[in-house]
């Protein structure tokens, strides 16, 4: 018989969470982490999932058997047991990377300093009129890993990404299939990377996508969509409010 394969999942916020039901609905025994003791309302979120739960306990102590583990965004990829994580073999990726990797869709992911989420939401309404079957996940509110199991091929995942997501991906970052648009940096971004913006986080997703689309604040923010996109990007309300709003600077 095959060995289930094991994964530590630390931080339980929202993240945590669709963490935690798509692994345990992909096969894995998934342990559940947090430096917090108590999580008022994770018993509800997670009920009917089977994990163990350890919270409260230092990550370290989990290690025994764990191939993968998931960490919070909050969590950057420089503390210890991190480190130490990956000194033992063990694959550590943010909450994004596993989605993406059980997911069938394509993506279309928006990141940067401000207006993400009008972006987001937007132009997940521009991809329904197009007559795409969307999501529209990420930071914006509801985890990628809530709705991964649930795509299709032909299906469009919009995700507003923040830069503390985009660390801990692999796959993710070198995607073939999707779309990135990166919204201009401000100093804001400077606390956790000690500089004014993150290379290793925000522009890897759009430094690795060589063959796919990808706008930045020089293209215009629809151009390389595919043309029946683009119409529809044009002709929908939304397009049309997202058009009126939007200078160069503001490249979608």
């Amino acid at each position: 018989m095959e060995q289930r394969k094991k994964a530590l999942i630390v931080g339980m916020a929202k993240s945590g969470v669709g963490a935690a039901k798509l692994l345990a609905a992909a096969g894995w025994d998934v342990v559940i982490n947090d430096k917090k003791p108590e999580i008022p309302d994770l018993a509800e979120a997670l009920a009917g999932i089977r994990a163990e739960w350890r919270l409260g306990e230092q990550p370290e102590s989990l290690f025994d058997g764990v191939s993968l583990m998931v960490i919070s965004p909050i969590i950057p990829m420089t503390v210890p047991f991190v480190r130490a994580a990956k000194e033992r073999g063990i694959e550590v990726i943010g909450e994004i990377e596993l989605g993406y990797r059980y997911s069938h869709a394509e993506f279309v992911c928006i990141t940067g300093t401000n207006g993400k989420t009008t972006c987001t939401a937007l132009t997940g309404e521009m991809f329904q009129n197009g007559g795409r079957h969307t999501f529209v996940l990420g930071n914006i509110g509801v985890a990628i890993t809530e709705h991964a199991l649930d795509t299709r091929e032909g299906d469009v995942v919009v995700a507003e990404t923040a830069a503390l997501q985009l660390e801990g991906n692999t796959l993710f970052t070198r995607a073939r299939r999707g779309f990135a648009t990166l919204r201009r940096i401000i100093s804001t971004t400077s606390a956790r990377w000690n500089t004014i913006s993150p290379p290793s986080a925000r522009y890897s997703i759009t430094r690795r996508r060589t063959t796919s689309p990808c706008s930045t604040t020089t293209t215009p923010w629809c151009a390389p969509w595919p043309a029946t996109l683009r119409r529809a990007c044009i002709t929908s309300p939304a397009g049309k409010r997202l058009r009126a709003g939007c200078s160069s600077e503001m490249a979608l």
